[in-house]
């Protein structure tokens, strides 16, 4: 099994690293236990960095639990795609949503579960990525399974 996080899952499990009551902390310490590959996409990862907090200790350890997968040619046409599919060509805020369809791409490639806060984002691109095994909240809700 793997798991794919988004931006805000990526802050979700910093928030389960310092509160052990918090929804993700038993899928922490499950995907811990089962030796569960997390991973997330290059963007994401971005993203996620760019406003992290300051507790070096936190980040340690997602640097620690979490890979960092590149985006290649084919993740970014295949998002590509699946933006265009999902927005039409048109829609401008579909820009927006890139790294959501490239986290995505990224999950289809590896077979994975998605794991985000951003549900209705990942819901409208979901049909487009069949290799997704599920789409989870970061409150642990499972949303989607196939």
């Amino acid at each position: 099994m793997a798991v794919t996080l988004d931006t805000s899952a990526l802050i979700a499990l910093v928030e389960a690293f310092e509160r052990k009551d918090h929804p993700l902390a038993d899928h922490l310490a499950a995907w811990h236990r089962d030796k569960v590959d997390v991973f997330t996409a290059s963007p994401a990862w971005c993203e996620f960095w760019r406003g992290r907090g300051s507790n070096d200790h936190y980040n340690a350890l997602l640097r620690k639990r979490v890979r960092v997968l590149d985006v290649d040619q084919k993740d970014a046409e295949v998002a590509a795609d699946a933006l265009r599919d999902a927005f039409g060509r048109g829609d401008t805020s579909a820009v927006a949503h890139i790294v959501d369809a490239l986290v995505m791409a990224v999950a289809d490639r590896r077979h994975a579960a998605v794991y985000t806060a951003d549900r209705g984002d990942f819901e409208r691109l979901w049909d487009r990525f069949l290799g997704v095994k599920s789409l989870v909240t970061t409150a642990g809700a499972v949303v989607r399974r196939r």
